[in-house]
């Protein structure tokens, strides 16, 4: 979702205790934002933390600087192609209580306030108000994104005149005019200086979230994009008019979804799956060893020193030393790693390679180069040998012949296992094909925002940044956005159907499989029940019963399914 922001401005606000990731999380989502930071040694660190991934500061707060906070934060939305983020709830607290800092911003810039939380199942709590929430590694992290609403609205002058003075009231504190002390200047005073608009725009961005809340309760569609507002009508006297524009659900007209006929997925290990299974984790158990009686061989590790020179001149980034270089890993310019093969211990080789086209470095792209390479040490893996030893090293069994069958047994039930989710899949493609509907370009760019930070948190977990990944392959965010769209459209019509499927079979979550749910969600957190019924309002629990439903829904028409 953020990348439908990133040339646009927009308030990314979260709990106080969860900045610590996700301001990295939006900027590695494609967004350009700066984060209100407190002046506070606190808040400096985590500026600087912020930083490393992209995220510049402000640095104010509601109680020291506010008005230079305020004034910077929408200098930086009025660009057009920046956001910011920040805390409602800090920086002095109280925890998850929202003040109105970000009502500010989006009251004096029209920028849309954007909710963002997560949650890691594996985390650690920093001991203090704020509980910084860190996510520990391995863990699996999910990001909810608030969504915004369409409405057509109309305030009576009367209820915009309201709205006014509560902005007078809370702006007068800043205003100075000569002849009243600070703070004690009349509202008309401040108005016949600087016109009667003065506060309007403070005012709509006070009314314009009450209003709208309102309207979001009291509407029966349901919304599948981030709200568009404009306003249409602000003046002295007059009612004040805004629209707020958003995507709805779109109909479905289900199709054929019983009885629908699928291939069957033959399931089988052979002997060779076996064997290459078990291959895998002798090399997995293998020991590193140094030789020196024989050159380079594909598999051997390489320690080398190397520098690369284009035209005679070394580049940028070319040279390293000490370098373990896995021979066959294709780690390096294609040809590199070939031409050590049958290299010996100390030789100094030179080797000739070309930059593809493609390559990250404009300077550097189809470029002829060499390399001037030193072999400092060769490595290889030593397997163990395959016998009763090495099955009882990596397994629970105590003979090669027991560790075979176990092996089969794991290979079995993983072939059961992608077989189950292949027929449902087929199911539900067939289902699709069967059925009519039309999806919101605002809803499929939605999607593809949402499985862009889910790859960009992936591979996060993994050391590398969304803007490394895509320097390394080459790639934009534009072309993995245009990659991932028939993914996008794919997972939203399997939503839909099965919503379908769950209305029209009448389909219904009891208070045990709420229960049980509920059970396995404590256990993947490692948590009670009771602490995860806590955090589960009413809006959480009707989502989390209507992904029980769904997939009741599939295990449903699955049930129903013929096999050819």
């Amino acid at each position: 979702m953020f990348y439908k922001y990133r040339k646009k401005p927009a308030i990314f606000v979260f709990w106080h205790g969860r900045s610590l990731m996700l301001s990295p999380i939006i900027c590695l989502g494609g967004m350009r934002a700066y984060a209100v930071a407190s002046k506070h040694k606190d808040g400096r660190m985590m500026a600087k933390l912020q930083r490393l991934f992209g995220l510049r500061a402000i640095y104010g707060s509601s109680h020291k600087g506010g008005v230079s906070v305020l004034r910077e934060g929408l200098r930086v939305l009025a660009r057009g192609d920046h956001g910011i983020c920040m805390s409602p709830d800090g920086p002095g607290g109280p925890s998850l209580r929202v003040q109105e800092g970000a009502l500010y911003f989006a009251k004096m810039s029209g920028a849309p306030i954007i909710p963002v939380c997560y949650s890691c199942s594996k985390s650690w709590f920093q001991e203090r108000w704020d509980r910084y929430l860190v996510g520990l590694p391995f863990s699996k992290i999910v990001c909810n994104i608030g969504k915004p609403i369409y409405v057509d609205s109309k305030v009576s002058a009367e209820e915009f005149d309201k709205a006014v003075e509560k902005a007078y009231q809370k702006n007068k504190g800043s205003i100075q005019i000569q002849g009243f002390r600070k703070g004690k200047a009349p509202r008309k005073m401040i108005e016949q200086m600087y016109g009667k608009e003065v506060f309007f725009e403070d005012a709509a961005n006070i009314i314009i979230p009450e209003v709208y809340e309102k309207v979001y309760d009291e509407c029966e569609e349901e919304i599948v994009s981030s709200p568009m507002i404009n306003v249409t009508q602000i003046e002295a006297g007059k009612p004040f008019i805004f629209t707020a524009e958003v995507a709805l659900k779109p109909e479905v007209k289900l199709g054929k979804y019983k009885g629908v006929t699928v291939e069957k997925t033959e399931i089988e290990v052979t002997e060779e799956e076996i064997n290459e299974a078990i291959e895998r984790e002798r090399k997995n158990s293998a020991r590193t060893v140094t030789v020196e009686d024989r050159p380079v061989q594909d598999g051997d590790t390489a320690v080398i020193d190397f520098e690369g020179f284009v035209d005679g001149v070394a580049f940028e980034g070319g040279k390293g030393d000490n370098y373990p270089l896995t021979i066959g890993s294709h780690s390096f310019i294609d040809g590199f790693e070939e031409q050590l093969i049958g290299k010996s211990l100390n030789d100094e080789v030179e080797v000739n390679v070309t930059f593809p086209e493609d390559y990250h470095a404009e300077e550097l792209k189809g470029k002829p180069a060499v390399f001037k390479v030193k072999i400092n040490e060769i490595k290889e893996n030593q397997l163990p040998e395959l016998d009763d030893e090495f099955a009882s090293e990596v397994s629970a069994y105590d003979t090669l012949e027991e560790y075979k069958e176990s092996v089969k047994k794991n290979l079995t039930e993983k072939k059961e296992a992608d077989a189950k989710m292949a027929k449902e899949e087929a199911v539900v493609n067939a289902i699709i094909e069967a059925s009519e509907m039309e999806i919101p370009e605002a809803m499929v760019m939605t999607t593809q925002r949402q499985m862009m930070e889910e790859f960009s948190q992936r591979i996060q977990m993994q050391g590398l940044s969304m803007e490394q990944y895509l320097q390394f392959t080459g790639q934009t965010a534009n072309s993995m956005m245009e990659q991932v769209k028939p993914q996008a459209e794919k997972r939203i019509q399997s939503r839909l159907v099965l919503e379908a499927v769950v209305a029209a079979e009448k389909i219904e979550v009891t208070d045990a499989e709420y229960e049980e749910e509920l059970g396995k969600m404590a256990s993947a957190y490692q948590m009670e029940v009771e602490q995860i019924k806590d955090l589960m309002d009413a809006e959480r629990e009707a989502e989390m019963k209507k992904d029980i439903a769904i997939q009741k829904a599939v295990d449903f028409v699955v049930s129903k399914a013929k096999e050819k």
